[in-house]
C-alpha cells in the first residue's frame, strides 16, 4: 500500500495553545531575527507547532508498530518548504 499523510503543523496559522514548557519562553531566536516580543512570540508558537507535528508523527509510527507493519514499511518524512518566517 501507499499512504501519504499530510500534517498541517507547522503551517500558519500556528497552534493557538498556551506555551507551557519553559524552554519555549526562553528559546533563543535564530540570529537573523530581530529580538523583539512579536518575533519571540511567533518563534515560540512555531516551536509549539513542531511539537504537535512530532506527536502526530509519533502516533503514526506507533500505529505501524501496533499493526506489525514497521519492518515492512519505508517511511519518508519531508517538508514542502522551510520555516515559515522572514528570511
Amino acid at each position: 500500500f501507499f499512504a501519504q499523510i499530510q500534517i498541517h503543523e507547522p503551517h500558519r496559522p500556528f497552534v493557538n495553545t498556551p506555551v507551557t514548557e519553559p524552554r519555549h519562553r526562553d528559546a533563543p531566536l535564530p540570529p537573523v531575527y530581530l529580538d523583539h516580543p512579536l518575533a519571540r512570540r511567533d518563534w515560540q508558537a512555531y516551536l509549539q507547532s513542531i511539537e504537535v507535528l512530532d506527536t502526530k508523527v509519533g502516533q503514526i509510527l506507533a500505529e505501524l508498530d501496533r499493526t506489525g507493519l514497521t519492518d515492512s514499511t519505508v517511511v519518508v518524512f519531508f517538508a514542502d518548504h522551510g520555516r515559515p518566517h522572514i528570511r
